[in-house]
């Protein structure tokens, strides 16, 4: 009895086991095959944290496979596929990149992201007269005239303001849509603008009265300067007007480095060291033919170039266009035992303003400004951080210069000595001086190997 209990309690359920275990390996073996891996994919993940409302550049993003079943829906799975995108919300280093949390190329989440690069987004107050009946749509584009008293401008006058300004909104309404009816009451127009724009729209707002011109689609070309005044009325009517017809001009401006010993095809000499006492170079604007501008084309395909920046821009005749290749230095100042965080902007700022007379000639007025900053690292490796007590300050070193070139079709304009030698020297004192963002100056540039340039590159649009 002893031995039937004992095989029972013990031998039963060990061979149940045995049996069980292995029925669950056979079932198994069916459902993955021996030495059948699972499907791997690759998605686009986080490579760094990344704030809102941030542009995804290929430094921030990297690919890491994972196994197909567990990829979350909307995962990218290309990184050419999210360049540029616009994050709607913040992603931590190695999150998966999802579509839901990138804002739309076609239809952008909220206003901001529909406003043009180096615009503003400002809103005016009309009426049915002066919104042209309510007609503007987002998406159009409009003139924008103002009329000033003599009290103001010291005599009665009507000037065109603006031309060819975006409509981004009417009213609340940001795109057109069936679902989506036009405001019974016009009461604003939100104008996309530049800072300078806004600055003389404000004033001329509350000093005058506005009225908005709509634009056609196709056919028109900008009118320029246009003004009148009380007097043409005693003078005939029309017969005083005047109008100066500003052309559009398309500006691509590159900034580039360049083999040194390929500036000599160019035309251009290397920078060299200025009278200024700290060894900083000179900058210089000067002309490149349309052969040399070829060359420096030749140049980038070859590989003795390399563009590091480009912007495609757009202005009228006589219209300033700034380009900026800035970022900033954290400040850390301590004054009656208080520590207070301030930011030092640091970089190059480029204004350019093209002339256009008849034909397609251009004459480019080019005005370049590097602000380098030189600051004291707080320990012993230099670092863009710097402590300041009462009665010192980081020393800011601002150097600029100005030139008009006269450019006929296919020439270009080249801006050199933007930085040299001096502004990556390192003494023991740890003082270091920020000159660019550390994304322009490359291993080639710090070496003197090679100069960084920027190629402005005109062109007359014909209208």
């Amino acid at each position: 009895m002893r031995k039937v209990r004992l095989v029972r309690l013990l031998v039963l359920p060990v061979t149940v086991g045995l049996v069980i275990t292995g029925l669950v390996y056979a079932y198994l073996d069916q459902l993955v095959p021996a030495g059948e891996q699972p499907a791997v994919v690759q998605v686009v993940v986080a490579a760094e944290p990344i704030p809102a409302k941030a542009q995804l550049g290929r430094e921030k993003l990297a690919l890491r496979p994972v196994p197909q079943e567990f990829a979350p829906p909307g995962a990218a799975t290309a990184v050419e596929a999210v360049l540029g995108r616009i994050t709607l919300v913040p992603l931590a280093r190695g999150e998966v990149v999802l579509a839901s949390k990138l804002a739309s190329r076609d239809q952008p989440a909220g206003l901001a992201y529909r406003i043009p690069d180096g615009r503003r987004a400002m809103t005016v107050r009309v009426s049915e007269v002066i919104g042209v009946a309510g007609f503007p749509q987002p998406g159009d584009a409009v003139d924008v005239v103002a009329t000033f008293t003599r009290e103001v401008t010291g005599v009665d006058k009507t000037q065109l303001l603006l031309e060819d300004v975006p409509v981004l909104a009417v009213g609340q309404q940001t795109a057109v849509s069936e679902a989506q009816p036009r405001p019974e009451t016009l009461t604003s127009l939100t104008l996309a603008v530049t800072p300078e724009q806004a600055v003389l729209l404000t004033l001329a707002e509350e000093v005058g009265r506005l009225r908005v011109l709509l634009r056609p689609v196709l056919g028109d070309r900008s009118r320029g300067r246009l003004e009148v005044t009380t007097g043409v009325f005693l003078d005939g009517g029309t017969a005083g007007l005047e109008l100066e017809v500003r052309r559009k001009v398309a500006l691509l401006v590159r900034l580039a480095e360049v083999d040194r010993a390929a500036l000599g095809g160019l035309g251009v000499a290397p920078a060299a060291p200025g009278t200024d006492g700290a060894g900083l170079v000179t900058m210089k604007v000067a002309s490149l033919s349309a052969a040399a501008a070829e060359y420096f084309e030749d140049l980038v395909r070859t590989g003795r170039a390399r563009v590091l920046a480009r912007a495609d821009l757009e202005g009228l005749s006589r219209d300033r266009v700034r380009v900026s290749y800035l970022t900033r230095a954290p400040l850390y100042s301590r004054t009656g035992g208080v520590e207070v965080l301030n930011w030092l902007e640091y970089g190059v700022n480029l204004a350019v303003v093209p002339i256009v007379y008849e034909g397609d000639s251009v004459d480019l007025d080019v005005r370049p400004e590097v602000r380098a900053v030189d600051l004291v690292a707080a320990g012993a490796e230099a670092a863009p951080l710097v402590w300041t007590t009462e009665g010192t300050e980081p020393v800011v070193r601002l150097r600029t210069t100005a030139a008009t070139v006269r450019l006929e079709p296919g020439q270009a304009a080249i801006v050199t000595g933007l930085v040299g030698p001096a502004d990556f020297l390192t003494g023991p004192e740890f003082k270091t001086r920020h000159v660019l963002p550390e994304e322009y100056l490359t291993e080639a540039v710090r070496a003197g190997r090679r100069e960084l340039v920027i190629v402005i590159l005109p062109t007359v649009v014909s209208r």
